[in-house]
């Protein structure tokens, strides 16, 4: 160790004073460059947006945030459950066939959304659970481009645009595709009264 400190003062010295003579000669790239390949500076890790490490996170389609806390569709659920606090009421289900199901489901209440998420395989103890969609009904909160509940059909093209898939059931349901998420819109008597985020292609097979 006390070799290597000796020589690292040796090098910084013959630098420094070659820096002298040469015109373009970068000294502190130089040092740093040194320092990094002897392992005296470790290099900083590259910051990622999803810091929760899922593999399928949406990070460019349609995304929700709520009290400063970004929520990507697809996204491990564990952290973002923290960062969001007590919930009002929780259930869960299995999806699939009957003696074959494919998923559980789970349903986390807050006061003025509903968070889903979903674990593909139960019998995998290691699997985390990954949101799967966001649902709200309170006027006091808005998707991240400012739509909200009470608002109208227009205001929702206004912002939107024209280019959505539009369904029929007890509502007229609007949906727009986002790099493999949907965004959708119940609209009752020109109102809508109910807002919808889920990963696209479960969206598009209810």
């Amino acid at each position: 160790m006390k070799s290597k400190k000796l020589l690292l003062i040796s090098l910084i010295a013959v630098l420094f004073f070659s820096s002298c003579n040469a015109q373009k000669f970068d000294f502190y790239e130089t040092i740093t460059e040194i320092l990094e390949t002897d392992g005296f500076i470790e290099e900083e890790p590259e910051e990622s947006e999803n810091t929760n490490g899922a593999d399928n996170v949406f990070e460019d389609g349609f995304n929700f945030a709520y009290n400063g806390t970004k929520i990507y569709l697809g996204d491990y659920a564990e952290n973002i459950l923290t960062q969001l606090g007590p919930i009002i009421d929780f259930y869960e289900y299995e999806e699939g066939c009957v003696g074959d199901f494919n998923s559980i489901v789970k349903r986390y209440m807050y006061e003025k959304f509903d968070l889903v998420t979903r674990l593909e395989n139960r019998e995998d103890e290691n699997e985390k659970e990954c949101v799967y969609s966001i649902e709200f009904y309170d006027d006091s909160i808005s998707t991240v481009e400012g739509l909200y509940v009470g608002q109208s059909y227009d205001d929702m093209v206004s912002i939107y645009g024209p280019n959505y898939q539009e369904r029929q059931g007890f509502v007229k349901i609007y949906s727009y595709l986002k790099e493999g998420t949907s965004l959708s819109f119940g609209i009752k008597n020109d109102i809508i009264i109910r807002i919808l985020y889920e990963i696209a292609d479960v969206a598009m097979n209810d």
